[in-house]
């Protein structure tokens, strides 16, 4: 009778050990398995953001790759030139209130005589670099823009529009892979925006 007591008990304590063991194993094994997805989500926020990083840096490494020469300290983008109203003017590549005292700016995105639309502000101030005769100017009429990269391109004008200070079509980068040119400027009472439109001569 005693050696059955004694085989039941060790027959049950053998049972509890495993039944421990069991836990244990489901415990570590939940444990490596919730820290291994905890490190891959980690991973994948940390490739991310390093993406992100790296973008932001491309862009601005590209454009100050631009840099042609600079004017009254200022990085200038490239240099603009319209013969027919006898302008040439360095086109300053941060655009800001102050600048704009200075000489014209590139305003919003794209980059010169690249795909895409590269965009320039300018006051009509009566001043030798600025845009006041940019009214004259009329469809066919030739714009010279030179980088540091392909040189001097020649474009060619293709549209003429007077539009509302609200009216930011004339920004879309949306150009069928054509290189074009905005030149932008105010009326002579400063109520709306002269917008001179080119295109590179050939596309």
């Amino acid at each position: 009778m005693t050696w059955i007591i004694l085989f039941i008990l060790v027959f049950i304590f053998i049972l509890s050990n495993n039944i421990i063991s069991n836990k244990i194993n489901i415990s570590v094994i939940k444990t490596s398995s919730n820290k291994s997805v905890l490190t891959e989500n980690q991973i994948e926020i940390q490739e991310s953001s390093n993406a992100n990083n790296k973008s932001e840096l491309d862009e601005i490494k590209n454009e100050n790759d631009y840099v042609l020469s600079y004017y009254r300290g200022l990085p200038v983008i490239a240099k603009l030139e319209i013969p027919k109203i006898n302008l040439i003017t360095d086109v300053l590549k941060d655009y800001s209130e102050d600048n704009l005292k200075i000489s014209v700016t590139k305003f919003y995105k794209g980059l010169p005589n690249e795909e895409g639309n590269f965009c320039i502000a300018g006051h009509n101030y009566i001043v030798s670099n600025m845009f006041h005769n940019l009214k004259r100017l009329e469809i066919g009429d030739m714009i010279y823009l030179t980088d540091r990269f392909k040189g001097k391109m020649e474009y060619y004008i293709f549209d003429k529009q007077i539009v509302n200070p609200k009216d930011v079509n004339c920004l879309s980068q949306e150009t069928e892979g054509n290189i074009e040119l905005t030149l932008i400027t105010c009326t002579s009472d400063s109520m709306n925006r002269i917008i001179i439109k080119a295109r590179v001569n050939g596309y």
